[in-house]
């Protein structure tokens, strides 16, 4: 009897990935534009270009680091501590420029929380300082993703970094 040929398989996690990014497509705007970062994974796994209510392109860009689990076990009070994500890759997500958002995806209900990186960090930031390791806390009524809730934070976001920036501009002058 002839051995059957050994193949390839492909990894559970790349699996997860895959299905995670089919659902942050179906749930953000057709209008919007998802580019996938093609070179090796550091921490930024695609950015999404904003679109107006009039299809018009806007210069706003979110990079998202995309993580997807089977199953979210949530405690009582609704939260989920997520510890997949290196303290460096943290460190590279605070420093761009442009707003950076963790979006953690459960597979079993296929719904997205998301995590401003910058903002989660400022409220966390003593934990960040003194720990080797650095978690994400979600929780399912506050981090649950729609279109709506995110562009409010998004906004918040962009508000705070113009404020940082006078600030700075007016201390420093």
């Amino acid at each position: 009897m002839e051995r059957p040929i050994e193949l390839p398989k492909r990894a559970d996690n790349h699996i997860r990935e895959t299905s995670g990014n089919k659902v942050l497509e179906s749930l953000i705007p057709s209008e919007w534009i998802i580019r996938s970062v093609t070179e090796r994974d550091y921490g930024v796994d695609c950015y999404i270009e904003l679109v107006d209510e009039q299809n018009r392109l806007t210069g706003e860009i979110v990079f998202v680091q995309m993580k997807a689990t089977d199953k979210i076990n949530w405690r009582k009070d609704n939260g989920f501590k997520f510890h997949n994500i290196e303290k460096t890759t943290t460190n590279y997500l605070k420093s761009f420029i442009i707003p950076t958002y963790l979006f953690l995806v459960d597979l079993s209900t296929r719904e997205m929380f998301f995590v401003p990186v910058k903002e989660y960090i400022a409220e966390h930031y003593e934990e960040y300082m003194e720990h080797d390791t650095f978690a994400y806390e979600f929780y399912s009524n506050s981090n649950f993703f729609t279109v709506d809730a995110f562009l409010r934070s998004f906004r918040r976001n962009n508000l705070y970094d113009q404020f940082r920036n006078e600030l700075q501009y007016f201390i420093s002058n």
